[in-house]
């Protein structure tokens, strides 16, 4: 009873202590949440978890001080003063249900250490992954033009080669452009190259970008070949086109692409809509590191048709390049912008590392709760371990007074404990190890360019366990190796 009692009061205590660190935590997880997390402001401690936080107390009572109660229950006085700490023989039972104890924590906080070791090699190498554009020193803004006054395409048109127009004459200012960073549809544009079929087969699908002429100077995209757009492509001249690499690649196969024509938006090939390649520019991730290389084509914004406006919604992004720092552009944005309109709003301005960065918000917090997991998994088995090797040393102490009375060195006697202690923890990680690999192909879908038999991943948490154990094995070794022989042989 007093057994039952003890772990009960113990067990109410930390769930208690539990209850109030989640409601700490929880605020801190939720304040650290990326948007669009579904119902993440939902998240609190309620009713609910508090009645399972009390059953899970209760039950871990239960667990840890019945098995304990009964056998100690089933011992007479007399054998137990007879026995005394040194019957550590008798006591094989009691230290294998410890020592297996500690091998289910080694396996299970190895298991949430490699998966939250994957993601963080993960979002490593999502921010080395090239973009195709160069995001440092730029900074864009979204501006949207109402129908009252801006009411026809050459308005419109006018008003945002303005814009960046006057945000080069601006300080601080290298260059600045334009871009609608809207598609056609869901699925992209159904581009025809010239001399295929017009068929849904032949089409290929690519994202539209209309933009001014120094677009690809402001976000650093590489032309590989041919030339960018010039103040000369107007409405009336050439209709022009620069695409990406990879739609030159699915349209025209091995082939040099400058010069040959294509039919977007619709259209029939007696349209005025058909255009001609006159550059390639570099492949852009635009979806993101993580995203695959998806076709764009360009046009200039003064070849835009009239009706393009209704579905990119009057609004533009401008982009600029900074000298210095692009945040300290954000105020040039809406000076100039109050020069052209002062009824013009100015929103999102962001620099282009923080929309970098808030595509990978996602990643980060998946990264960070696992980690907090696994870290929390590794405390507790090293408390785990520590108390074992303690519990151990207090039950061996005369035994361990005796090896030294016969010439055992302090060394000698840590050097054993830490075998002892090390051998759990090695069984751990051997099962740890098989249990990680199958838990982390659910991670597969979230990893990029780091596989989920990673073996830096695996051999790197296998080493912080085996030195982290070794510590947790160290403080209670080294006072056995301190232990007084005639003080530990009396205490028999």
């Amino acid at each position: 009873r007093q057994l039952l009692t003890e772990s009960l009061a113990l067990s109410l205590f930390a769930g208690a202590l539990g209850v109030g660190l989640a409601f700490v935590g929880i605020r801190a997880l939720v304040g650290a949440a990326p948007p669009g997390i579904p119902r993440i402001g939902d998240t609190n401690v309620d009713l609910s978890v508090l009645g399972f936080a009390l059953a899970v107390s209760v039950v871990a009572a239960v667990l840890s001080g019945l098995v304990p109660a009964l056998r100690a229950a089933r011992r007479d006085i007399e054998s137990t003063l007879r026995d005394g700490r040194i019957a550590s023989a008798a006591r094989k039972g009691p230290d294998r249900t410890r020592t297996g104890l500690v091998v289910a924590e080694v396996a299970l906080a190895f298991t949430l250490l490699v998966g939250a070791g994957l993601l963080i090699r993960s979002v490593h190498n999502l921010g080395r992954q090239p973009l195709g554009f160069e995001p440092r020193g730029v900074i864009t803004a979204r501006v949207t033009l109402p129908a009252a006054g801006y009411g026809t395409p050459d308005q419109l048109i006018e008003t945002f080669r303005r814009i960046p127009r006057l945000l080069r004459e601006r300080p601080g200012v290298r260059s600045a452009a334009v871009t609608s960073q809207a598609p056609l549809g869901p699925g992209g544009n159904g581009l025809l190259p010239e001399g295929r079929p017009d068929e849904p087969e032949n089409r290929v699908f690519a994202r539209l970008r209309i933009v001014t002429p120094n677009y690809f100077e402001t976000m650093g995209i590489p032309l590989v070949r041919g030339r960018g757009f010039r103040e000369s492509d107007v409405r009336g001249a050439a209709r022009v086109m620069v695409v990406s690499e990879e739609l030159a690649r699915r349209a025209w196969p091995g082939v040099d692409p400058i010069g040959k024509r294509i039919i977007c938006c619709e259209g029939s090939p007696d349209d005025p809509r058909w255009k001609t390649v006159i550059g390639v520019a570099g492949d852009v991730r635009s979806g993101g590191a993580a995203a695959s290389l998806r076709p764009e084509f360009y046009l200039p914004i003064r070849q835009v048709p009239a009706d393009a406006w209704n579905w990119i919604d009057r609004t533009m992004t401008v982009v600029a390049r900074a000298a210095n720092n692009p945040g300290a552009l954000a105020g040039t944005f809406r000076d100039v912008l109050n020069e052209v309109d002062p009824t013009l709003p100015v929103y999102r301005a962001r620099t282009m590392q923080q929309e970098l960065r808030s595509s990978l918000a996602a990643n980060r917090f998946q990264m960070t709760l696992l980690a907090l997991l696994g870290v929390t998994g590794l405390v507790l088995a090293a408390l785990g371990i520590y108390g074992v090797i303690s519990y151990f040393v207090n039950l061996r102490t005369p035994e361990i007074g005796l090896r030294m009375a016969l010439g055992a060195t302090g060394l000698d006697v840590m050097s054993l404990l830490t075998r002892q202690g090390l051998t759990p923890v090695l069984a751990g990680l051997v099962i740890g190890l098989a249990l990680a690999l199958a838990a982390t192909r659910l991670l597969s879908g979230l990893l990029f360019g780091v596989a989920t038999a990673d073996p830096i991943t695996y051999a790197a948490v296998a080493i912080v366990f085996v030195v982290t154990a070794t510590l947790a094995i160290l403080f209670p070794a080294r006072r056995a190796a301190r232990i007084d022989p005639t003080r530990a042989l009396e205490a028999k």
